[in-house]
């Protein structure tokens, strides 16, 4: 991770699950001050271990700005980023697991400085060539040296992929859920 987010305060949205606790390591390792955002306390378990300095349920309007903001939640939880954005600040929108339409002021947005808003969507940037080899590279080398875990939190059968994926959708999985396939 780039240097420049070292001493800058994080919020990372839906911070429980798979990609938000690879964020939350990740922002961590690059010296960021990490507030890890969950829908319930439970949720919140383990993740100051992974390197969250504090962790919230929901993100509110209204507090202490953030100069970056990895949202995954979309809805009212990005409408509370853009309200949350330091002047000088990013927010990263890459999911709506909301489902939610996001409504915001957005000349309040632009008024608090020269805030920035991007879209982020993975399969884009991969066709479009600006992720590879050298990026899997980068986070191979950070888990084979221990400093990014990966949590397996549900391993089952491919056979069972139904269930997998409506225990990831209920948010029953902090972390990453692994299909097995068995040979006969």
């Amino acid at each position: 991770m780039s240097t420049w987010i070292d001493g800058s305060s994080v919020a990372i949205t839906g911070a429980a699950g798979g990609v938000g606790r690879f964020a939350v390591q990740l922002a961590h390792d690059a010296g960021a001050k990490v507030t890890a955002v969950v829908g319930n306390p439970e949720r919140g378990e383990g993740l100051r271990e992974i390197g969250a300095d504090d962790f919230v349920v929901g993100l509110e309007p209204e507090g202490e700005p953030f100069d970056l903001i990895l949202e995954s939640a979309g809805g009212r939880s990005l409408a509370a980023a853009l309200s949350r954005v330091s002047p000088e600040g990013t927010v990263v929108s890459f999911g709506n697991s909301s489902n939610e339409p996001t409504t915001f002021d957005a000349r309040g947005f632009y008024r608090r400085g020269r805030p920035t808003l991007r879209g982020y969507f993975v399969t884009h940037e991969l066709l479009e060539g600006r992720l590879g080899t050298a990026e899997l590279t980068r986070l191979v080398e950070l888990v084979s040296s221990a400093r990014l875990r990966v949590e397996v939190d549900l391993v089952v059968p491919w056979t069972e992929a139904a269930s997998a994926v409506q225990a990831l959708l209920e948010r029953h999985v902090r972390g990453k859920a692994v299909l097995t396939v068995g040979w006969s």
